[in-house]
């Protein structure tokens, strides 16, 4: 690996074959003028005698790259991997240079995570993630892989997909596959706000969270700066920057997103050069990845058919169905058709205006569960040729299906999703559908059975509301009666003892997945789901169609009991694709 540099005369010099004054040196051809202000690339440079620096230059002068110059007629300029590594001297508590960066810091601050703690042994099975995944969790690790494997070889040839905080993370492990390719893809986001933040004034008080917010803030911006000069350096053209701001459940989160966020991207890149890739900055962050896989593709025609289409999100700046819908299709190269002209149709689960529940266990409100079933009518009246192009998505919880009433009335279906803040589950459900559409895998069908069957398993089942996060789930008594317990989030408080109780309540909610899934899709068949626990919580849980297709493993503990934790053991035909194979694919 190597990155170039410059130097820069201060003043008239000589660059020389030798430490001698340059008055010295009568051979013409071992030495050369630099006039004030010009510049040389050089590849290294370290200290020589008589008070001078020695140089290997990029470019051979006379047929040679080794020269001697003066040290007080230079400067050497900082290089972009320079700049780099003062991050965490500018972002003493937060910087991620050779650091974890904050979702592994929540990774490693709940129960036993998966990133190293203090002191911690580091027994994870990659210490340097892909560039494009984001945190140890099925929306963001396994399903990337999966995602960027679906694409068209001539994209995966020529682009580089990196985020941010990655990049910043450990540049000098990514600068390999920066230079392989041809143009490079940035991806990104910002911190939500609470929702105790309700004006500018509040973001801007001084107690120590937001404070600490600003920082994260300045930090986020920062890594896209340098982020963009090191690729910058290794002379690889941007062609997209995707960022987004993350989950927002404060009312004055919309104006923020808009007046203060945008505006500050939209000024960084100008002032890189980069004023043409500017558009509005979105809701989102888990999604980001496979909005930027998913840009990259032609344009998709799309039918959208929603419950209602006026239903307010808590999580995303109190925005509409309809308004996040539109803004989300145009981010990912969608284009809404009202006609019958159309690549493929979603049909979103929504809130009902009058519902009597928000985040609640309340599962029996009149009004919801008939405009629920009116949708539920219209997927199983779907003619067969239509749905493999139907989408489906529950948008009526975040970070979770509500109940199964959305489930596919069979297993053709494009795709489905029900997890995350509903920017988040609408564009990485609509991205992996318009990912799907494109493929140009001859399995693609078997390929898109796979997907689908996990994303319910995982999203209705393991983390959904009715089956498994309410207080009075299935799962919940299902692991009472064995003395286990149902820890979606792991807190000071509630954790899971050991990797022996961890075990015991996965082989409950793999018997729980099975069997519900084989009970509301018929066509499940033999087809068994394995779930395997990424971190100590279910909400990190990867999900595998045994023996399917296109099953990558993602991060995981290579410490603990193989037979649950290690996905190479407990699942038949995953496929292993980190860095390393990621810089040997082509």
């Amino acid at each position: 690996m190597m990155t170039t540099q410059k130097l820069k005369a201060l003043v008239n010099t000589v660059i020389k074959q030798s430490t001698l004054d340059s008055s010295q040196i009568t051979d013409p051809t071992q030495k050369f003028s630099l006039i004030a202000g010009g510049e040389l690339e050089i590849n290294s440079y370290q200290s020589a005698a008589n008070n001078h620096w020695q140089l290997t230059l990029t470019t051979p002068v006379n047929g040679v790259t080794k020269w001697f110059a003066y040290k007080p007629h230079l400067e050497i300029l900082t290089t972009a991997l320079d700049k780099i590594k003062t991050i965490n001297a500018e972002f003493p508590n937060i910087g991620v240079y050779h650091r974890s960066n904050d979702q592994d810091r929540e990774s490693a601050g709940s129960g036993r995570g998966i990133f190293p703690s203090g002191n911690e042994p580091d027994h994870r099975s990659e210490t340097t993630y892909l560039p494009f995944v984001m945190a140890t969790r099925r929306q963001t690790d396994m399903m990337a892989r999966q995602a960027y494997l679906l694409l068209p070889e001539s994209i995966r040839k020529e682009t580089a997909f990196l985020i941010s905080d990655r990049l910043i993370q450990s540049p000098e492990e990514y600068i390999p596959y920066i230079e392989q390719k041809k143009q490079v893809v940035l991806i990104g986001s910002f911190m939500g706000l609470k929702q105790e933040i309700t004006s500018l004034g509040d973001y801007q008080n001084s107690n120590s969270d937001n404070q600490l917010l600003r920082a994260f803030h300045n930090m986020e911006l920062r890594q896209l700066e340098y982020s963009i000069d090191l690729v910058k350096s290794l002379n690889k053209p941007i062609i997209d920057i995707v960022f987004a701001i993350g989950d927002s459940p404060s009312k004055y989160a919309d104006e923020f997103r808009s007046e203060i966020m945008e505006k500050r991207l939209h000024q960084l890149l100008g002032s890189r050069g980069l004023a043409h890739l500017k558009r509005p900055l979105t809701w989102g962050a888990d999604d980001t990845t496979l909005r930027a896989f998913a840009r990259q593709l032609p344009n998709l025609k799309l039918k959208v058919i929603t419950a209602n289409s006026q239903a307010k999100h808590h999580y995303d700046g109190y925005r509409t169905t309809e308004e996040i819908v539109k803004y989300i299709t145009q981010e990912l190269g969608i284009t809404i058709v009202n006609d019958d002209n159309w690549d493929a149709q979603v049909f979103i689960f929504d809130r009902h205006p009058q519902a009597s529940y928000h985040f609640g266990d309340n599962f029996n409100d009149t009004n919801q569960k008939a405009l629920d079933q009116k949708i539920a009518n219209q997927l199983k009246a779907l003619p067969t040729n239509q749905q493999s192009k139907t989408i489906i998505i529950d948008g009526r919880n975040p970070n979770g299906a509500f109940n199964s009433l959305c489930i596919p009335p069979s297993d053709k279906f494009l795709a489905f999703g029900g997890w995350g803040t509903f920017g988040n589950v609408c564009a990485q459900t609509l991205a992996m559908a318009k990912i799907l559409h494109f493929t140009d895998k001859p399995n693609k069908l078997a390929i898109q059975r796979q997907l689908l069957l996990e994303a319910v398993a995982h999203d209705v089942f393991i983390i959904g509301y009715e089956a498994a996060q309410s207080s009075n789930s299935p799962l919940r008594k299902r692991l009472a009666e064995i003395g286990g317990r149902y820890l979606h989030k792991e807190c000071k408080d509630q954790r899971y003892k050991d990797d022996k109780e961890v075990q015991k309540t996965y082989q409950q909610i793999n018997r729980f997945v099975n069997e519900q899934m084989s009970k509301l899709i018929p066509e499940m068949g033999s087809t068994q789901l394995v779930v395997v626990p990424q971190l100590w919580r279910t909400f990190e849980s990867q999900v595998f169609v045994n023996g399917g297709e296109l099953s990558v493993a993602g991060v995981y503990h290579q410490d603990l009991p193989s037979a649950t934790f290690n996905p190479f053991q407990a699942v038949k035909n995953v496929k292993k694709f980190g860095l390393d194979e990621l810089l040997q694919e082509f």
